[in-house]
């Protein structure tokens, strides 16, 4: 017995709504990457010696704050250019809602944890 499956393809506009704008993935890319190069170079001309104290600290903080949002500001740019309504303001909808919930997930878990904490010190003792 011979059964055919007919498979129907998406509608055109699916496929457009699909459809990947390389020239953005590009932008995209091409910001984040002079981005962190520009801020890798910084580091390595104004550090010098990696060894002390003082120069990883700065490494560290360097790296939070100038090499960390490299990927945001690159995506804001590109949907800019692309006249794309940016998607980080979708990712904030509701969020005045949530928001009590979240601050007493925080502070539940973070009261667990010192009281595990504080559990293991007096059962183990001092170990340190």
């Amino acid at each position: 017995m011979n059964t055919t499956h007919t498979i129907s393809s998406p509608a055109p506009q699916a496929d457009a709504a699909r459809k990947i704008d390389w020239r953005l993935v590009a932008i995209f890319y091409g910001v984040a990457f002079v981005w962190v190069s520009l801020v890798a170079l910084g580091v390595y001309l104004a550090v010098g010696n990696m060894s002390t104290t003082e120069a990883q600290l700065t490494f560290q903080l360097t790296i939070a704050f100038l090499y960390m949002p490299a990927p945001l500001v690159a995506a804001l740019i590109a949907e800019k250019i692309g006249k794309r309504r940016p998607l980080i303001r979708t990712t904030f909808e509701g969020f005045g809602r949530k928001l009590p919930r979240l601050l007493l997930t925080f502070v539940g878990i973070t009261v667990a944890i010192y009281a595990a904490f504080l559990l293991f010190a007096f059962v183990l003792g001092n170990v340190a």
